[in-house]
């Protein structure tokens, strides 16, 4: 991302030109990627829900959901692990400057996200069939005996 110098030089027997100019490369968007999903009007604004799943156009953004309900709401999927451990799999943009990812590990929901112990998502090995712009990951915790739970949060600016 960023503005970049361009510079086109046609070399041909027959023909000749130069041109210059500068090209911006910018992270997608929540609307152009609603846009690209057949939204309009109210219906691609970050915060709306078109399809009606309880998830608002931000997260499927970010978690690679459908926002016209053609595909699943759920943003995670609870892995097979060994004993002892809890894992957690879902999609995140590829870019860093489409969205952020916090994922965390708690015993009690009460004490709010920032009191969670953070974990540090890893790329999955098998990435067969998802979508472009996005990859799958996974977070991992050890499951002390007491009730347990995993926290993903996106930030998309």
């Amino acid at each position: 991302m960023g503005v970049y110098a361009v510079v086109a030089t046609v070399w041909d027997d027959n023909y000749e030109g130069t041109a210059s100019s500068s090209l911006e490369i910018q992270a997608k968007s929540v609307e152009s990627w609603a846009a690209e999903s057949g939204l309009t009007g109210a219906d691609a604004a970050p915060t709306a829900d078109p399809d009606g799943d309880g998830l608002d156009n931000r997260t499927e953004f970010a978690f690679g959901t459908s926002p016209t309900g053609s595909g699943s709401s759920e943003i995670c999927e609870v892995l097979p692990v060994e004993e002892g451990t809890m894992a957690v799999e879902f999609l995140r943009r590829v870019s860093g400057a489409e969205a952020s990812y916090q994922a965390r590990v708690f015993t009690d929901l009460s004490a709010g996200f920032s009191s969670g112990t953070n974990l540090t998502p890893v790329r999955s090995a098998d990435q067969t069939g998802v979508p472009p712009g996005y990859e799958r990951v996974e977070v991992q915790a050890p499951a002390t005996g007491e009730r347990g739970f995993i926290q993903i949060q996106a930030t998309v600016p």
